[in-house]
């Protein structure tokens, strides 16, 4: 598909864009555009006004609602959803966060990357390309987390099971950045 948001594309744009490519689009493409311009035909627009789906708002963050339009509703992500939503009320109302917030500690520091990348790189797409790999990461950051903070059954050898949930939550990131990958070295050869 074709998705289009606003031109100095920032972090939930940003977010959104990675959860696109990964979890909703594998094949997304995407442009940029000012947002009073009309938009191009045949696209999806994100966090554009009037557009498919809206920016942040009371209704929460563009990242918010493509995990619910698209029923996308993998633990790690509704993880990362927090962060974006902490990131977003930083930015907006100046919510600080507290020393116990991991989420919001996670999205003030990817916040200042945010801001870095707008300023080393010269395009929209090069911003992506520079972000999706941080993203990567802290997809596998939140399934990780969620991991060692799971309730242990009462059965068996709970370092065991621990282990086999590590191992699957690995194997799954690692499913999920590499296809990103393979896709991304594909369409750069062409």
């Amino acid at each position: 598909m074709f998705w289009v948001t606003s031109r100095l594309v920032h972090f939930d744009r940003v977010a959104s864009a990675w959860l696109i490519s990964r979890f909703i689009d594998p094949e997304a493409r995407f442009e940029f555009i000012d947002p009073a311009d009309k938009f191009p035909e045949g696209a999806t627009t994100f966090s554009l006004a009037g557009g498919d789906i809206g920016r942040h708002d009371a209704d929460g963050t563009t990242f918010s609602k493509l995990l619910r339009k698209y029923g996308v509703s993998d633990p790690a992500l509704r993880e990362m959803e927090k962060i974006v939503a902490a990131g977003v009320a930083y930015v907006m109302q100046g919510v600080m966060p507290s020393p116990d917030d991991r989420c919001a500690l996670i999205a003030v520091g990817l916040l200042a990357v945010g801001e870095g990348n707008l300023i080393l790189e010269s395009s929209d797409h090069d911003i992506l390309d520079r972000s999706f790999p941080v993203w990567d990461a802290i997809y596998v950051d939140a399934s990780m987390h969620l991991l060692r903070h799971a309730p242990a059954a009462s059965e068996g050898d709970p370092a065991a099971r621990q282990a086999t949930r590590f191992n699957m939550a690995i194997a799954r990131a690692r499913h999920v950045v590499g296809r990103a990958r393979k896709r991304a070295a594909i369409a750069t050869s062409a």
